[in-house]
């Protein structure tokens, strides 16, 4: 390059312009033959036609009065065996000067012209010869960040790189592409030119990757770097966990909805209780988490999302409900009550037992001594009678479904159980050996929570 200014710079010295704009020029790729014509004027001096590109050099001498073309011997490697010139195409015969240039390089680029020996100018007899080379790879300009509904433009620019650097224009398009997919027609306009319009963007073009190419005579360039769009946008459709607007949740239980929303940027999500005036903020997405529910939480629930673009809200019904007694649950009652009936009249048989045992045995007078052991029993028993009707009582009214059958069951064995050793029991009498031992009823009432327990492991 350096020596291609230096030489155009003598021409300019010399008063030869190197300017190629507005001649006439011919178009040509590395490894091509070229035929070039020129319409010299028709003059008497001897000429020579002069090649002036990245080398000056004299490529033919021209003798119009004899009729006379030589192929000089130029400095240019290889030059002399590529010029072909021959006799027919003398100017004294066609009127042009025509030659053919073999296997075309880079280095054939530039201006052909004629001139005398003492510089006299050959008019008509002057031709640029353009060889074309790829062009630079295009760079995409364009909003990176429009707002959803605009029409966006994107530029595709890239530069001839064919040679010489001053030719005359070329026809340089572009091809356009999104996603590695060619873009023919729809909202996106291609006019062949550098300009890409895409009418009306929506959210579904974020993301969207635009690329170009160009092409000048039929030599493409190398794919530009994809312009990403992050298109702007408010939100559309809000989204909860469950897509009903209604949650109906049992008292004393937990809830937790998740309420979202696309937006671009990330909207800034709000719950909103009209009663209660609670407030969650988030950003993109928020929870209205309810640890405990009870009725006074229970109403309407409004998720507010917003961003510089747009807003948007839903509603959600919360419905608390009560804890009901089911059948199944009414049914687990019936074998406590007759748990406890069992037991009382257990209580009530050893008091007449004792009683007619101690008056048979000691007479009216003895009777005073029954009292204390009457008194044990009773004490004993009825303390009996309530903890496993109490302890009945609170596992059935918490149990599940899926546990109502183990509930019977546990009751059930529990009644055989107690039915059984009260049968064993003897007769009181003022003998200690004849009481039943406190640590008895103790190992009772371990081997009743060992069998609820067995039976219901999850409680344990």
């Amino acid at each position: 390059m350096f020596l291609f200014y230096t030489v155009t710079g003598l021409f300019h010295v010399c008063g030869l312009a190197s300017i190629t704009t507005g001649y006439p020029h011919t178009v040509t790729r590395v490894g091509d033959d070229v035929n070039i014509t020129m319409n010299p004027a028709n003059v008497t001096f001897p000429y020579y036609l002069w090649m002036n590109g990245s080398v000056a050099e004299r490529l033919l001498l021209v003798m119009p009065k004899s009729h006379r073309v030589w192929v000089l011997n130029t400095s240019h490697t290889g030059y002399r065996t590529r010029i072909r010139y021959t006799s027919e195409d003398s100017p004294s015969q066609t009127g042009q000067l025509r030659f053919t240039i073999y296997n075309v390089s880079v280095q054939d680029a530039g201006t052909y012209y004629c001139q005398g020996a003492i510089r006299q100018t050959v008019t008509g007899c002057r031709q640029v010869l353009v060889v074309t080379q790829k062009p630079t790879r295009p760079n995409i300009t364009g909003p990176a960040s429009p707002v959803s509904g605009e029409n966006v433009t994107l530029t595709c620019s890239s530069s001839s790189r064919s040679l010489p650097p001053d030719h005359p224009p070329l026809t340089l398009t572009y091809i356009w592409r999104r996603d590695r997919t060619r873009v023919e027609s729809g909202d996106e306009s291609p006019t062949g030119g550098d300009d890409l319009t895409i009418t009306h963007i929506s959210r579904e073009n974020h993301g969207d990757i635009y690329s170009c190419q160009a092409v000048e005579e039929g030599l493409e360039s190398d794919w530009s770097h994809g312009h990403v769009l992050d298109v702007l946008y408010g939100p559309d459709k809000i989204q909860f966990d469950d897509t009903s607007d209604k949650l109906e949740v049992e008292e004393g239980k937990p809830a937790a909805v998740r309420c979202s929303a696309d937006c671009n940027p990330a909207c800034t999500v709000t719950w909103w209780n009209v009663s209660r005036q609670t407030v969650i903020t988030g950003q993109g997405e928020a929870v209205l988490s309810l640890p405990a529910v009870d009725v006074s939480v229970s109403g309407l629930y409004t998720c507010h999302v917003n961003n510089t673009h747009g807003s948007a809200s839903r509603n959600l019904t919360l419905k608390i409900s009560s804890r009901v007694v089911t059948e199944s649950s009414v049914v687990t009652i019936v074998p406590v009550a007759a748990v406890c009936s069992v037991l009382i009249v257990v209580i009530a048989v050893v008091v007449i037992v004792v009683v007619c045992r101690k008056q048979r045995r000691g007479g009216d007078d003895n009777v005073d001594d029954i009292v204390p052991i009457v008194a044990v029993y009773s004490i004993m028993l009825t303390a009996v009678a309530v903890v496993v009707a109490a302890v009945t009582i609170l596992v059935c009214k918490d149990v599940k479904e899926n546990q109502d059958r183990r509930c019977g069951e546990y009751l059930t064995v529990m009644a055989e159980r107690l039915s059984r050793d009260f049968s064993d029991v003897p007769c009181a009498s003022n003998n200690d050996g004849d009481v039943l031992p406190l640590h008895d009823y103790e190992r009772l009432l371990r081997e009743q929570f060992h069998i609820y327990t067995s039976l219901h492991p999850s409680s344990s």
